[in-house]
């Protein structure tokens, strides 16, 4: 453990990336919306969304798709969180990843959003678990 995680001081990891239509999933339908991903280990939390933007016929040529995102935790000893915001050309697959690197061991309360526009339409995708690292094992649990 790094006497930064013993102050209490918490890394932020943000990963936004655009594939080109070229190096995206063959298989994939064009213009889709993909279901959001939670994924928690021994050292991170983080929330992720894939969408496929090639053949989008609402979207403008030079129009792009702005994504909002937040990754909050809560250890009952202090909170944490980053926030990102993303800009995705039409023609590509837009990722974006939010995630929080944590204490080995921990239990925590993490909630999680990204929000955008569909075709006209707002979309709010967020899940909200609660977490426990016991150092070898982790894992989380859906809570309202």
């Amino acid at each position: 453990m790094t006497s930064a995680f013993a102050c209490g001081v918490f890394v932020a990891l943000l990963f936004v990336s655009m594939l080109p239509a070229e190096t995206a999933r063959a298989a994939a339908p064009p213009c889709r919306q993909r279901d959001p991903s939670f994924a928690y280990d021994t050292e991170t939390a983080s929330f992720s969304v894939a969408l496929d933007l090639r053949g989008c016929s609402w979207l403008r040529k030079k129009q792009r798709l702005l994504l909002q995102g937040t990754l909050e935790r809560d250890n009952g000893l202090g909170s944490g969180g980053t926030a990102v915001v993303a800009s995705c050309p039409r023609r590509s697959v837009c990722r974006i990843t939010l995630s929080l690197e944590h204490l080995v061991v921990e239990a925590a309360r993490y909630r999680a959003e990204i929000t955008y526009v569909w075709n006209k339409k707002h979309v709010v995708l967020s899940a909200s678990k609660a977490c426990v690292s016991a150092g070898a094992t982790a894992n989380c649990a859906d809570v309202p």
